[in-house]
């Protein structure tokens, strides 16, 4: 195959998992990329395959050009909501981050929220008190130097949007995880941050 088709491929297949993406259709860069795969009949383990930049390139224009008023409703819903219950969230500290932050937020996408405690238990036991039903998970979060750490994960329904709460040590509010992006640290919001957002969309 000549370096030019490969790259009007690799070119296609971050296009078409971008538009996965932006359609709602995959669970994160990983099962886009390997759903665009099946789509042109590839491995999605070529070594040519888009990285996670790519992809989200392509699903930000593909937003851009085919569903900019939709994604638009939508990202602000988010973080309007994210905000009303970053509020009742407020001596946990909380952060805005995911697609409802960077402004890609589909019908699919939940909102995603950092939370910080150093009592295991705090976050269970509000939720409890505010009689708001959750499921309990965990995620696998990474940091720099490697280091990979599982944090408790709840799972909500807030003024009918899914959200997703982390809960982290306090220590963990100077030193954010790893984004799946980049690998860079990710980018985290505080309300009042996330209200400034919303004066200027």
């Amino acid at each position: 195959m000549s370096r030019r088709r490969d790259s009007a491929l690799h070119q296609e297949w971050a296009q078409i998992a971008g538009r996965i993406l932006a359609e709602g259709w995959a669970e994160g860069y990983a099962d886009a990329r390997e759903r665009a795969a099946d789509e042109l009949g590839l491995s999605a383990q070529t070594r040519d395959a888009p990285n996670n930049r790519e992809i989200d390139a392509a699903m930000r224009a593909y937003q851009a050009l085919f569903l900019a008023e939709e994604t638009a409703a939508r990202v602000r819903a988010q973080r309007e909501v994210a905000m009303r219950l970053m509020l009742e969230l407020e001596s946990f500290e909380p952060r805005l981050v995911g697609p409802a932050l960077a402004g890609t937020a589909t019908q699919q996408t939940p909102i995603n929220l950092h939370v910080f405690s150093d009592d295991p238990t705090a976050l269970e036991r509000f939720f409890h008190e505010k009689r708001v039903r959750f499921d309990a998970d965990a995620r696998i979060y990474r940091f720099g130097g490697g280091r990979e750490e599982p944090r408790p994960l709840y799972r909500v329904n807030y003024q009918d949007e899914a959200v997703e709460v982390a809960l982290f040590p306090e220590v963990g509010l100077r030193q954010s995880p790893l984004s799946a992006l980049d690998q860079h640290a990710m980018e985290r919001a505080t309300r009042a941050q996330v209200e400034a957002l919303l004066v200027n969309t």
